[in-house]
């Protein structure tokens, strides 16, 4: 049975108005579905059951497929779960392959029968199955292997959701998943294959986007027709967001080290395994957004 319905205080002096929703077998209390999936579901049910704005509901949807697309979406929203119940499997699944993919890399932390394994889905060759493209978070974000944005807007939240706003919009759904706001898509760099090792990295100018020296930030054209006012907004900008990131990582560490009860040093929050909270992941992924902000930064 799959239903949502609003709920009433029967305490209340005004029994018109519902305290809030009460939902069995939706994606917003599904274990094996995302954050990002559950908590735009949960809010989507409330305006439009609770406050009756399906227009809103509707900005809210487009949002964060926008923020998806662009590479916005923090890690640990896009982390789903699957029970590994056996070890061994009739079919390919998520779950057991992902595991043996582990057992190799390092076979004392990796899941057992009974665990609940935690993954993502990282962009591959559009061939790919979804148990190749599943993998561990902490293992993609170290690694920097790309998100799969387009899969997760794609299977993950345009049936759940359309399915959702169908009976609201009477089946005029495209507005959430096509238009403007699916324009921009985040494309990471991605050198793989045996010509590899005859790639030679070159950088492009942040200004006009072309090709200059890795060790430069702007072309010699745009230095000299923009120095002083282009070229040093753009500089100014990296500068902030460095330190933007270096507060977000110290605010990070702040509640990690509060959480173990570890107030002088790191030593106790680095060792926190807990992956089921989202500042574990947060760690790796402001580090490595801080490490090539730092990167950029140097170039100037």
């Amino acid at each position: 049975m799959f239903c949502a319905g609003v709920k009433y205080d029967p305490n209340a002096k005004d029994m018109s108005k519902p305290v809030g929703i009460d939902s069995k077998g939706l994606f917003d209390v599904r274990r094996d579905t995302s954050l990002l999936l559950s908590q735009t579901f949960t809010r989507v049910l409330n305006l439009i059951l609770l406050e009756k704005n399906i227009a809103k509901a509707v900005a809210l949807v487009q949002q964060e497929i926008s923020d998806l697309y662009q590479g916005k979406t923090d890690v640990s929203r896009l982390v789903m779960t699957k029970g590994l119940t056996k070890t061994e499997y009739k079919t390919k699944t998520v779950q057991s392959e992902l595991q043996k993919r582990m057992q190799i890399r390092d076979a004392g932390s990796a899941p057992q029968v009974g665990d609940r394994l935690k993954f993502i889905y990282v962009k591959l060759d559009s061939k790919a199955k979804g148990h190749e493209r599943a993998e561990d978070p902490l293992y993609a974000i170290r690694k920097r292997l790309p998100i799969d944005f387009r899969w997760y807007a794609t299977h993950h939240m345009k049936k759940p959701l359309t399915d959702l706003f169908n009976p609201v919009l009477n089946g005029q759904t495209s507005v959430l998943f096509e238009g403007e706001h699916t324009r921009v898509i985040r494309h990471p760099r991605e050198f793989k294959g045996p010509m590899n090792r005859y790639v030679v990295m070159s950088g492009t100018c942040l200004l006009c986007k072309s090709e200059v020296p890795a060790n430069k930030a702007f072309c010699q054209s745009c230095l000299d027709e923009w120095a002083d006012t282009k070229c040093a907004d753009i500089e100014k900008r990296y500068r902030q967001d460095l330190e933007v990131a270096k507060k977000q990582a110290v605010d990070i560490w702040k509640g990690c080290r509060e959480c173990a009860g570890d107030k002088g040093s790191y030593s106790t929050a680095e060792k926190c395994t807990n992956t089921d909270c989202e500042m574990f992941y947060k760690r790796d992924t402001i580090k490595h957004d801080m490490d090539k902000l730092r990167k950029t930064v140097e170039l100037f």
